[in-house]
């Protein structure tokens, strides 16, 4: 797959002048992919330009489902205080 990020300054950096995480972070104003099997894809005005796990960048505008795909992140969750407490409690007894 061949692709291109296309800056506010005008630049330009694709594929072929390195790696996705080689690409400058901010300013994208366009992405545009090209593939065998759909073609020319464009994807403009996201938050933000991510690659999947298989290497198929798009846009998104919410990252957290890619964070959870790319098992990048983990999340965590309020708990009630009882729980919580009860859990603390657990731990403590937890060897390494």
């Amino acid at each position: 797959m061949t692709w291109k990020l296309f800056y506010k300054d005008g630049s330009v950096f694709s594929n072929a002048d390195g790696m996705w995480e080689d690409a400058p972070a901010d300013g994208i104003e366009l992405l545009m992919i090209w593939d065998k099997f759909w073609g020319r894809k464009c994807f403009v005005g996201h938050d933000h330009y991510v690659i999947s796990a298989d290497g198929e960048p798009y846009g998104v505008d919410d990252l957290s489902a890619w964070l959870r795909d790319n098992r990048k992140v983990k999340f965590g969750l309020h708990m009630a205080t009882g729980p919580f407490k009860e859990m603390i409690e657990r731990l403590k007894k937890e060897n390494p």
